[in-house]
């Protein structure tokens, strides 16, 4: 993000296939600011709930040393990479064997066909870890560089160049700490190692700015144009929903597209454009619910017949604005200097006992991705992920998701008594 007073460069115009190499250096250098006002390290964009990115340098047919910035996903997405990426890189690409194919529904849309895959040995600088609570700048560690052996399965539908994540990070018993800027790796006999990390934005900068112009070239697609950097800093950009099946009677998610993906980092509004068109279209069948979405981006649509309906993409024109201004649970004192209009009275003060009533409101929420509760019951692993936080946050509302228990036939919300997922829930819930 700018600063207050922030100056921008004129834009350097739109992209030609047949520009040359220095009109194309200054076509992928977007919304440059001056040096002085350029403050990444504190960016906006950087929260706690996204996803990190780390780097490092590997050998390829492209070069020696070739820095490489990975996306890392500690849930259980399926490690993948760009295949025009992998192209242009020069990485050896590996035919699966055919009872290894399988497709994917993938992040940036549509459904591709994983048949060929991509091993990478990238070197990484790491601190042996004395402390999952400091930053990698403060850990006093002698850096040294480890070699991770990373394998991803090529995609063409991907909206960044490397996702790592799923079995290979668990495998690696990866921490995410996100709030110092590190990533945490397990090394054999049990030492961890930390790697700095950062925001996708922060990443995409460092592509833009690298030296080397077969890097750019080759990260081209994936740094936000000056048109999206500019709608930032504006504070929105343009999109349209994905496909997705409504049910009826029901409020449903429906994805929005994604592209440069990070960059809506952080709370976001969700905002309908065309509702005009929507309501001239679908009548009253259709509710487009405007909302503040996390991170990911959705937005929230009922359908109110009573029918299952298919939304078209790019039916729902939508704006993603910076959600600024969000709303707060008020303190019991804040309450009680509240004051309502009444009828008789003209205007009263809230009673001691109806402000205390505020105390019982929600302030703080714990929520844990499991991939899978009986997973998390035979690797004994519960006590470190999940009670000592617990204890440690005392939240008021815990969620849980991935949990992956069979329940009882037509009760969803039941798990499935006289079984071993029951007994694996009350032996979880019991504490």
């Amino acid at each position: 993000m700018m600063r207050a007073g922030a100056k921008r460069k004129k834009d350097p115009g739109k992209q030609h296939p047949e520009a040359s190499d220095s009109e194309e250096e200054e076509m992928v250098r977007v919304l440059e600011v001056q040096e002085e006002v350029v403050d990444y390290e504190d960016n906006l964009t950087y929260h706690e709930d996204s996803l990190s990115v780390i780097k490092g340098q590997v050998d390829t047919g492209l070069g020696k040393n070739l820095t490489v910035w990975v996306t890392t996903d500690t849930g259980s997405m399926t490690q993948l990479m760009h295949t025009s990426y992998a192209n242009k890189m020069k990485f050896k690409v590996e035919k699966l064997p055919a009872a290894k194919w399988f497709h994917i529904t993938s992040p940036g849309g549509g459904r591709d066909d994983i048949t060929e895959q991509v091993t990478l040995k990238l070197r990484i600088k790491m601190k042996k870890e004395s402390s999952s609570e400091e930053t990698y700048t403060d850990n006093a560690a002698l850096e040294e560089e480890r070699v991770v052996e990373m394998k991803f399965g090529l995609c063409e539908n991907l909206p960044v160049p490397i996702l790592w994540g799923g079995k290979q990070m668990r495998d690696e018993c990866a921490r995410d700490y996100h709030e110092h800027k590190v990533v945490s790796l397990k090394a054999e006999g049990g030492q961890r190692f930390m790697t700095a990390s950062t925001s996708w934005l922060v990443a995409t900068t460092e592509m833009n700015k690298s030296e080397d112009k077969r890097l750019r070239k080759a990260c081209k697609n994936y740094i936000p144009s000056s048109d999206r950097l500019t709608n930032m800093v504006k504070g929105e950009r343009r999109t349209i929903n994905m496909a997705a099946i409504l049910y009826p009677g029901k409020d449903n998610i429906v994805r929005v597209g994604r592209q440069n993906a990070r960059v809506d980092e952080g709370l976001n509004e969700v905002v309908l454009l065309n509702g005009d068109a929507i309501k001239e279209t679908y009548g009253d069948w259709l509710t487009v619910i405007d909302s503040v979405a996390n991170g990911e981006a959705f937005i929230i649509v009922r359908n109110n017949s009573e029918q299952a309906m298919r939304l078209s993409p790019g039916a729902l024109e939508i704006a993603i604005r910076p959600a600024l201004c969000l709303p707060r649970i008020l303190t019991p004192c804040e309450v009680k200097s509240l004051q309502y209009p009444n009828e008789k009275e003209g205007a009263m003060t809230l009673s001691v006992e109806e402000s205390e009533k505020g105390k019982t409101s929600p302030t703080s929420f714990m929520s844990w991705n499991m991939n899978g509760l009986s997973t998390r019951m035979k690797k004994a692993d519960l006590e470190d992920r999940f009670y000592k936080q617990l204890k440690t946050l005392s939240p008021d509302v815990v969620s849980l998701q991935e949990v992956r228990l069979a329940c009882e036939p037509d009760q969803p919300d039941k798990v499935k008594a006289d079984s071993s997922d029951g007994e694996a829930w009350e032996e979880f819930y019991a504490p």
